[in-house]
């Protein structure tokens, strides 16, 4: 199990689909072309982490499921 609980905030995700691109296995475009989650645990931490990082807009939220505090973005 990942040890993130991904979010995604709707109203900044803009379809970029770097996400998509560098976890495909967790991320995917829904109709209104945003990311959504496919499946959180498809991939490892590390990946996560890169694609939300890849994010331009900071859209995709991670939260440590451990600590419930967030991972990323850091602001």
């Amino acid at each position: 199990m990942s040890k993130y609980e991904i979010k995604i905030d709707k109203f900044k995700c803009v379809g970029s689909t770097l996400c998509v691109m560098d976890a495909p296995e967790v991320f995917a475009l829904n109709g209104e072309m945003q990311s959504h989650v496919i499946d959180a645990n498809a991939a490892d931490d590390e990946a996560i982490l890169h694609a939300a990082q890849s994010c331009p807009m900071n859209a995709i939220i991670l939260i440590d499921r451990e600590t419930g505090q967030k991972a990323w973005p850091a602001r």
